[in-house]
């Protein structure tokens, strides 16, 4: 495939992808109900930031 199409089939995919982060503490019992790659859905309202590292 040539990098002209691979460049388009990038560009569809992950246009406008955005990451976000939300910052919090959980206990280890918690994280266990996680796995990667996992998509959680929430219901409720949900704040988050584009911004990393945390409040300043």
């Amino acid at each position: 495939m040539k990098n002209e199409r691979l460049k388009t089939m990038y560009h569809e995919t992950f246009s406008g992808l955005k990451l976000f982060y939300r910052d919090t503490n959980l206990s280890e019992s918690l994280i266990l109900n996680y796995k990667v790659g996992q998509i959680i859905q929430e219901k409720g309202f949900t704040d988050m930031s584009s911004i990393g590292g945390g409040l300043s």
